[in-house]
């Protein structure tokens, strides 16, 4: 299992910028604090359902270079 997780590490690292999607501006244009929440609670996890639905979108997730275990993913 490490293996083939170094061998996509390199996949991954070997993949040119251009092919990358500019996550900053994703964020900027997608993740928004809904102020009209009054409960901060449901503000705060409405923030991070948002920032995982652009995750998501994108395929991006969470994958240590490492080949160590991610716990929860």
């Amino acid at each position: 299992m490490r293996h083939i997780l170094v061998e996509v590490g390199k996949i991954i690292a070997s993949v040119k910028n251009s092919d990358v999607p500019d996550i900053d501006r994703e964020m900027r244009e997608h993740l928004r604090m809904g102020l009209s929440e009054s409960d901060v609670s449901e503000r705060v996890i409405q923030h991070f359902n948002r920032c995982h639905d652009v995750i998501e979108k994108h395929s991006l997730s969470l994958v240590p270079m490492d080949g160590s275990n991610y716990a929860g993913y």
